[in-house]
């Protein structure tokens, strides 16, 4: 279970539930009346992982898909990339032997 987390919006230190539950209230004050991006690594088929309470999870991508565009990207993320080829660079740094200095 994550950690709790500090909220911008209130002002309080929230745990995982109390996050799930700010989401779903400002996607409710939102639905109809502003427009909303959402990223994320997770299928609709997933989202019960992430918030505790199915009818929220039901509720939230009801206001969320209604008028919505859905755009599925396949593939690796350019993040994942990065980091991968990060993780490499670094790995080859350490196993190439460091030059010595002539005595």
């Amino acid at each position: 279970m994550p950690s709790p987390a500090f909220s911008l919006l209130t002002g309080q230190w929230l745990d995982f539930h109390q996050l799930a539950d700010l989401l779903f209230e400002l996607i409710s004050r939102r639905h109809e009346q502003k427009s909303t991006l959402v990223t994320t690594n997770k299928s609709f088929a997933e989202w019960s992982e992430v918030f505790p309470n199915a009818a929220c999870v039901v509720a939230l991508m009801d206001r969320l898909v209604h008028n919505a565009e859905i755009m599925a990207i396949k593939g690796k993320s350019y993040s994942q990339k990065e980091a991968q080829e990060r993780a490499e660079q670094r790995s080859k740094k350490r196993k190439s032997p460091t030059p010595r200095s002539p005595e």
